[in-house]
């Protein structure tokens, strides 16, 4: 699995969030309306469950909410952004292997200096 196949630019926000909390419900919505999953609310709450039990924080800079919901239709990640310019990608999956797969495919990508930045200027 390819980041190009989790992203689009549809999956992308590029209004700010105040925080990470409104980035996530921000974001859910994004992968609802670009049919992603069909439910925003559900997925938040997917997402809250496995928050409480893991943060997903990478750096001060980053941030990597994910969850595996029955609420996702299609492996996805959106993206965005909070006020202290805090990077949110926001990860759905439908099943473990795919959850697997989505994490890979974006620490791969963060690994290489400058692709966090590219996301937002080249869609």
């Amino acid at each position: 699995m390819r980041l190009g196949d989790l992203i689009d630019s549809g999956l992308i926000l590029y209004e700010t969030a105040e925080d990470s909390r409104q980035a996530v419900s921000a974001l859910a919505a994004l992968l609802q309306k670009q049919g992603c999953v069909t439910s925003a609310e559900a997925f938040c709450e997917a997402v809250a469950r496995h928050e409480a039990e893991a943060a997903s924080e990478l750096s001060p800079q980053i941030a990597v909410p994910h969850a595996t919901s029955d609420t996702v239709l299609r492996p996805s990640i959106a993206v965005g952004r909070t006020k202290d310019r805090r990077t949110v990608f926001l990860i759905a999956s439908d099943n473990a292997d795919n959850h697997i797969r989505s994490l890979s495919a974006l620490a791969g990508a963060l690994l290489e200096d400058g692709n966090t930045e590219k996301i937002f200027e080249e869609t």
